[in-house]
């Protein structure tokens, strides 16, 4: 079968907040590829122009559709793009940025992948960055972002879960993303309780329950734009929407029963991080994050994956190397 003679066509979601400068970009690059057959604009009730610059690009384009939330609010982007994903017409999904563009040529590969192998979910590949202020360059810097955000090894998809939760071999950004609408019955939805890592969540429930395969790694397929106003480089509490990303991410495990080796490197990662919030200065329980009396008794719901986590955690604190140990203090 010749290349020419498989297609496929994608809905593009794009969540729009306060990105009124960077908006139209991000639709035209979509526009740009053949493969691209709706563009889903969700407005977040935004306090700039978006709403105006969104339904302009409604009037102007025949494959843009703007949607927005029924009382007419801002509910984050998890909750942006599940409504996106819920209307979504085609069988292929994309997401992007609203401040965010695409490369020629973004779904060469992933179509050729698709075409090649009917049981994968989706296709990822890299992501570059373009710096919009010096400001959010320098945060971007200080945060130890890299350029290109990538995996560094071309892994198999049963690998892929225990890599991206060790971070040693990389990572990938939604924009970058290809996946088949169907994943989202086997992943769940975006969890519209973070604010923060949701799409990082996302990636980890779509690398635990569907197939991924490595596309283009070495030259990125999308570019996201970095500037003062991008979470990632925002001030927030850090140890705080780290847990509740582990939290979240560790319950909706156990619902989904998990694999006893999955669920231990998730429970790891629960625990590490409550201890070390519970270590920050000005450290308040609140209803998402319990007292310490209360953690203890969510953890002997399961005594056995707990007890062994913390195992595992005092004894790779207690046996790591002295040059590592120096390097923290």
């Amino acid at each position: 079968m010749k290349d020419v003679q498989f297609t496929i066509k994608i809905s593009v979601i794009i969540p729009v907040y306060n990105a009124e400068k960077y908006v139209r970009n991000a639709v035209a690059s979509a526009l740009q590829q053949p493969e691209t057959g709706e563009i889903l604009l969700i407005e977040d009730n935004s306090p700039d122009n978006c709403l105006q610059i969104c339904q302009d690009l409604e009037k102007e384009h025949e494959k843009v559709r703007l949607l927005r939330h029924l009382d007419g609010k801002n509910y984050g982007a998890g909750a942006t793009r599940n409504l996106g994903i819920k209307n979504a017409g085609f069988d292929y999904i994309a997401f992007l940025d609203a401040d965010d563009y695409y490369l020629l040529g973004r779904f060469t590969v992933a179509r050729k992948l698709f075409q090649q192998r009917y049981d994968i979910d989706g296709v990822y590949e890299a992501t570059g960055v373009k710096f919009h202020s010096d400001r959010g360059k320098q945060k971007w810097r200080l945060n130890g972002q890299k350029d290109l955000m990538t995996m560094t090894e071309n892994l198999p998809p049963d690998c892929l879960f225990e890599e991206l939760l060790i971070g040693k071999k990389g990572t990938f950004h939604l924009d970058a993303l290809t996946v088949k609408k169907r994943i989202f019955e086997k992943s769940g939805y975006f969890f519209e309780r973070l604010r923060l890592h949701q799409d990082t969540a996302m990636i980890v429930q779509m690398s635990a329950c569907g197939r991924l395969l490595p596309g283009r790694l070495t030259a990125p397929v999308a570019i996201r734009g970095i500037h003062g106003r991008n979470r990632i480089t925002g001030d927030f509490n850090k140890f705080y929407t780290r847990f509740l990303y582990c939290d979240t991410l560790f319950h909706w495990a156990v619902q989904r029963k998990l694999g006893k080796t999955r669920l231990l490197v998730l429970c790891k990662g629960y625990i590490y991080t409550y201890c070390r919030l519970l270590r920050k200065k000005g450290f308040r329980p609140t209803e998402s994050v319990p007292k310490p009396r209360a953690f203890v008794r969510e953890c002997m719901t399961q005594p056995i994956l707990f007890v062994t986590a913390a195992i595992q955690i005092v004894f790779r604190r207690l046996f790591r190397s002295p040059s590592k140990q120096a390097l923290r203090k």
